[in-house]
């Protein structure tokens, strides 16, 4: 197991509780229950150290990120 497959592991959360911190987020209002629950089912918490660049301008990326404080 990497790194980061350790720590999304050790960050699983249940569908419900990912839809629950997603529902709020403007992008995702509009989505019904069932679409939400799609989206929560695919998501993974990842870890990042202070520092480390997440995102950069012009970085082409096959995901979104939601960034939790």
């Amino acid at each position: 197991m990497d790194d980061v497959t350790a720590i999304a592991a050790a960050d699983a959360r249940s569908v419900e509780e990912i839809a629950a911190l997603l529902a709020p987020l403007p992008i995702f209002t509009r989505l019904d229950k069932a679409s939400l629950a799609a989206v929560a089912a695919r998501c993974v918490f990842v870890r990042v150290p202070a520092g480390e660049t997440v995102m950069a301008e012009g970085r082409v990326s096959a995901f979104a990120d939601v960034i939790l404080t």
